[in-house]
């Protein structure tokens, strides 16, 4: 997991508070998300995701996500309603 506790702290909020679920999903050796776990994810559980959110790029490893991957994801095998999948950036000069 690379996700910064930027994303993390209020997702685990929102589990504390309101008992909902925070699923992680493991990473590569070069920190890019394993999506065949998210896809699996979706697959068992698409209609009880509220959001999956992810860190575009990571400033520590350099790993920068396949966030077009991730949403394609997001919706399932069946192609229902996208689960929302914001992704953190930032601006680049």
């Amino acid at each position: 997991m690379v996700e910064h506790h930027s994303g993390l702290d209020p997702a685990r909020w929102i589990a504390q508070r309101y008992g909902a679920t925070v699923v992680t999903f493991p990473v590569d050796r070069d920190g890019t998300v394993d999506l065949d776990a998210l896809r699996d994810e979706v697959s068992a559980h698409g209609d009880e995701i509220a959001l999956v959110s992810i860190m575009w790029a990571n400033n520590e490893v350099g790993s920068i996500q396949p966030v077009a991957e991730v949403v394609v994801k997001a919706r399932g095998s069946s192609g229902g309603s996208p689960v929302p999948a914001p992704a953190d950036r930032m601006p680049s000069r």
